[in-house]
């Protein structure tokens, strides 16, 4: 299979952009539908398609093992959010690793068609340096990297809209999930 899935969703963002519109109010249409094959390609993947979903998969598996409270799912503050997130998808999905895959891949794709829909003048070009970057792929593997990211990018709504208290709010979060991303944290006055 190879590159066919990449292949065939970069066809789509060229495709359903030519064709659907990309100025108005009927530009949501095409977000919309980025959104849910995005979300659906990522989400519905198998679940061991890279070597770094195995160690996320027993990260999953042992999270529903742990006590809310415990040294594990705290992990000395740092990415705490994220096994607390594994250990809340796991006790809801009864322990159904591909539940949280797809949705990871929704909140990130959501997330993104949000910033698409409020700034870009040019949604099917947005999509097309979302996959060309790599950022698409990225989620196929670095599930916890994309979480944060997702943040990363809602807090764009409080630097755009002088919105410091939910840029703070968005950047706490992508760093509670995977701590790097609060290398963005400076963004909002710069």
């Amino acid at each position: 299979m190879g590159n066919t899935p990449y292949i065939l969703m970069v066809a789509a963002v060229l495709a359903f952009g030519a064709i659907m519109p990309q100025k108005g109010p009927k530009r949501i249409r095409y977000i919309i539908l980025m959104t849910v094959l995005h979300t659906c390609l990522c989400g519905f993947r198998y679940m061991f398609i890279t070597g770094d979903l195995h160690k996320y998969y027993y990260t999953f598996l042992n999270s529903g093992n742990y006590g809310w409270f415990s040294a594990e799912l705290w992990a000395e503050g740092r990415n705490f959010g994220f096994y607390y997130f594994n250990k809340i998808v796991h006790l809801l999905s009864g322990g159904d690793f591909q539940v949280l895959l797809f949705v990871i891949a929704a909140i990130v794709h959501i997330s993104l068609g949000y910033v698409v829909y409020r700034y870009s003048s040019r949604p099917w070009f947005s999509y097309l340096i979302w996959n060309c970057m790599g950022f698409f792929i990225f989620g196929f593997s670095a599930i916890k990297q994309a979480l944060a990211m997702a943040f990363v990018m809602l807090s764009f709504v409080g630097i755009a809209e002088k919105r410091l208290g939910f840029y703070l709010t968005m950047m706490a979060l992508a760093g509670s999930i995977h701590m790097p991303a609060l290398v963005f944290l400076p963004a909002y006055w710069l």
